[in-house]
């Protein structure tokens, strides 16, 4: 399926704000996990600047975007064969690139690069993480889609939720697809999953059906909505880490929600960054410009091996440029050279390892499972028999 490159773009400014706050984390981690209140950072991270690096609320575009996304072809088109094809695809499609960026991760780990790392955060992970080829094996394959482990690789938490989240979606297509008040099965599907990531997924399915299955009329101020609505989804996405006491946040604080309000947030501004997205000729021409293409071609690459890059290659060429420079400007030329090659890295793992997870579980789907003759749901309408009076 042609994807479609406004979203894809966004996927990949996302990917790219994730990149930005596991730096801001290790390097200047204040502005994210505690609250000194005693740096410009710390200010900066309690207001909507943080967006710059709030990579929570850009894992759930992530999930908002899967929802829409493994959905939308379903709804434009009511074939089964989409759901199956794509149940059956959905691991190997996720499973190779995953098992690369935690075999790269490890080869890491067995040339004791991480040394630097545990040096100057404090983060021991990399200490008691298991050498055994087989454990490496297990936690790629199993752990991390069953078990949201992130052994060797920090950012693969996500990993289980979005190969489940995926199964959610279709299932609820192969059972209730069709259904006439599937709508009512939404309202129950939000309340069960109210305080979890799964919420993030369901409201991408909900917009998917809305934009590619229903005719939603259109309000005559259907442009000032959408502004507003995108307003309000930065500012839920700005939700900061730690602390809201004192800040433009603690209004939000409400207990009757009954969440997590770090969490809840971010899915909801999400939802409302990805509807006005949806709505928003301006936008879409700004995330389809080939820059955001790019990022958003190699997203699932940059996100899968930027960690251990980070932790391995970072921190080495900042431990030689320390006993040279200040801080930052230490940090901004490891920063810079790390960077660059996430980014060569990146290029060469969707060119040879993500198209190739791509084609490999096409071509086992059609070789092994694919049902010739497909045919689209329809609701057949039986001719109505009268009996013929003589």
């Amino acid at each position: 399926m042609k994807k479609v490159q406004y979203l894809e773009g966004l996927r990949g400014l996302a990917a790219l704000i994730v990149v930005f706050a596991h730096y801001v984390q290790f390097y200047y981690s204040d502005p994210l996990f505690y609250n000194p209140q005693s740096s410009l950072e710390y200010y900066l991270s309690k207001t909507p600047f943080n967006l710059t690096y709030n990579g929570n609320f850009a894992v759930c575009v992530f999930f908002v975007l899967s929802g829409y996304v493994l959905s939308m072809k379903f709804f434009q088109e009511k074939s089964m064969d989409i759901i199956y094809s794509s149940a059956v695809r959905r691991y190997i499609r996720l499973a190779i690139p995953v098992l690369f960026s935690v075999f790269l991760a490890y080869i890491l780990l067995l040339l004791d690069l991480y040394d630097q790392f545990g040096k100057y955060t404090g983060d021991l992970r990399y200490e008691s993480m298991e050498h055994n080829f087989f454990s490496m094996l297990k936690t790629s394959l199993y752990e991390i889609f069953f078990n949201y482990s992130n052994t060797y690789n920090g950012v693969l938490w996500t990993m289980t939720y979005e190969f489940l989240g995926s199964f959610l979606i279709f299932s609820f297509l192969a059972l209730f697809g069709q259904a006439n008040k599937r709508y009512y099965l939404y309202i129950f599907l939000v309340v069960f999953f109210w305080n979890s990531y799964y919420l993030a997924f369901i409201l991408g399915l909900v917009l998917s059906d809305m934009h590619n299955s229903s005719q939603v009329p259109k309000s005559k101020y259907q442009g000032k909505l959408t502004f507003l609505v995108l307003l309000v989804g930065l500012f839920f996405g700005s939700y900061p880490y730690g602390s809201t006491d004192g800040t433009i946040y603690h209004f939000l604080n409400i207990n009757i929600l009954n969440v997590k309000y770090f969490t809840f947030y971010h899915i909801l501004g999400a939802f409302f960054l990805v509807y006005a997205l949806l709505n928003s000729k301006i936008s879409q021409s700004i995330f389809s410009m080939k820059i955001f293409v790019y990022l958003g071609r190699i997203s699932f690459p940059l996100y899968l091996v930027h960690m251990p890059i980070l932790a391995s290659l970072s921190f080495l060429l900042f431990d030689y440029f320390s006993a040279i420079f200040s801080y930052r400007i230490s940090f901004l030329i490891s920063f810079s050279l790390s960077i660059f090659f996430t980014f060569l890295l990146s290029h060469f793992t969707e060119k040879f390892v993500d198209k190739r997870a791509i084609k490999v579980s096409k071509y086992i789907y059609e070789k092994f499972f694919k049902v010739e003759n497909g045919t689209k749901i329809k609701r057949i309408k039986q001719p109505v028999q009268t009996m013929k009076v003589n």
